[in-house]
């Protein structure tokens, strides 16, 4: 997994879709002024390999509602999530809104082999809802 939280570091993404929508996200928030993680979030990407099941690995639990008990996919789950968009049919674009001072963190995951099957259920259901 990897976090963005500076404009700079775009460039050391691997990913040219990922890497394209994080500096696109950059730019939209430079139109309100100077970037600062603290208020206005950051951005995951998420990899091959990465399990979002394990606490450590998301800030904010994936795969867990809004409740943070609940599973996707268990009766009563719902996603705390503002949005899922499906960019170039290739990488899902998560947003999360983690403080009441519109602090987000914005999760990008690639549709690759390797990536959790159930996270990429969870983006391909709430896409399709969004």
């Amino acid at each position: 997994m990897q976090t963005i939280r500076h404009p700079n570091d775009v460039r050391f993404l691997r990913d040219e879709t990922i890497q394209q929508l994080v500096a696109e996200r950059f730019a939209m928030l430079a139109e309100y002024g100077p970037y600062v993680p603290e208020t206005h979030g950051w951005f995951l990407i998420v990899e091959p390999g990465d399990d979002p099941a394990q606490p450590e690995s998301l800030p904010c639990p994936a795969l867990l509602g809004d409740d943070d008990r609940i599973r996707f996919g268990e009766e009563g789950y719902f996603s705390p999530f503002e949005f899922c968009e499906f960019h170039d049919g290739k990488v899902f674009e998560l947003v999360r809104v983690i403080s009441d001072a519109g602090e987000a963190v914005a999760i990008f995951i690639p549709d690759l082999p390797g990536v959790s099957p159930d996270l990429l259920c969870l983006c391909r259901t709430l896409a399709a809802n969004s």
